[in-house]
């Protein structure tokens, strides 16, 4: 028998990556927006169509809006999703109104992370189908030998799994469900900055998620062009009217030109007359073209703005005039 010191080894056994999701985790995303362009202006929209403005004012308007995802009472409709197989949470926001309606939805997800000596790749969510997963470019061992590709499987509990710990990029591509909820967002009362800033809150069995909501790209292009108008949904006089030298009354309004809503200007100038009975009584004007400035809080004044409202034409069409 030998009286030389015994080598002692010991195993130790070492797994790369997780060892799976809680398949009935919470997650919430929002449904990306889509890519647009520049927002026309109604009067190009009417120009495109053909359409008189005064006619056709509803259909040019929701036309408008559309174009920046925003509804006519200037607020916009998003869609939520919820990432989890129990039905059973609870969805609330902080500003605006969730619709308590949900609708399963199938949605595809693509990616590309970076496997730094993993030998598997969990998903934040239920797999429903695996539609592709490739490595991109090179593949290395842990000894930063470049090696062949290895072969990646689905597991049952929601991963794709490689024979050896590598280094490199995989691209996949799969389809999940989801819950959808549809997100009303109000413009909040009263704000400067951040405007329509909303958070939504998933509770589900002690387990708490949020998730920021985003505006539309294009929002802001439509409140940039909020400008003093005159009322075009009054319908355009009769081309050819019979006219009278006789003073008429005129009543003036004022509208937001992107929401619509009436606006109390801060003066008014017609025909470079100051006009100081704004909503309290009628002025007379005498038929024919008027020349008009208006000026409103928050706003451009009506002659520095690109919108065609610097003047205005009166007439008077005399029915049942003796002969």
């Amino acid at each position: 028998m030998s009286n030389a010191p015994r080598e002692l080894k010991a195993s130790v056994d070492v797994s790369f990556g997780s060892k799976g999701n809680n398949l009935n985790a919470l997650s919430l995303e929002q449904q990306p927006w889509p890519k647009t362009g520049g927002i026309l202006t109604i009067d190009q929209l009417a120009l495109i169509h053909g359409w008189v403005v005064s006619d056709h004012w509803d259909e040019l308007e929701i036309e408008y809006f559309s174009q920046c995802a925003m509804e006519k009472d200037g607020s916009f409709n998003t869609v939520v999703y919820v990432f989890t197989n129990d039905p059973e949470y609870e969805l609330v926001t902080s500003n605006g109104t969730l619709d308590p309606e949900k609708q399963i939805v199938t949605l595809t997800r693509e990616d590309s992370p970076l496997i730094e000596l993993g030998i598997s790749l969990d998903f934040p969510y239920k797999v429903k189908s695996l539609l592709s997963a490739t490595w991109q470019g090179k593949v290395w061992n842990k000894s930063g030998q470049v090696i062949d590709p290895p072969a990646v499987t689905m597991t049952t509990d929601n991963r794709l799994i490689w024979k050896e710990p590598v280094y490199g990029t995989i691209r996949y591509s799969i389809t999940v469900e989801a819950f959808a909820h549809t997100l009303n967002v109000t413009l909040i009362p009263g704000s400067v900055d951040n405007k329509y800033a909303t958070n939504v809150l998933a509770f589900q069995k002690g387990v708490v998620v949020g998730l920021d909501i985003t505006e539309p790209d294009n929002l802001n292009g439509c409140l940039g062009n909020s400008s003093v108008v005159i009322d075009n949904k009054t319908p355009k006089p009769d081309p050819n009217p019979d006219l009278s030298n006789e003073p008429v009354p005129v009543v003036f309004e004022f509208f937001d030109y992107c929401t619509g809503a009436k606006i109390t200007p801060k003066t008014l100038y017609v025909d470079s007359d100051a006009v100081t009975t704004l909503g309290v009584q009628p002025i007379y004007l005498t038929p024919g073209l008027h020349r008009l400035r208006v000026t409103a809080d928050g706003y451009k004044d009506s002659d520095a703005d690109d919108i065609e409202n610097d003047e205005f034409t009166i007439t008077v069409k005399i029915i049942g005039k003796s002969p």
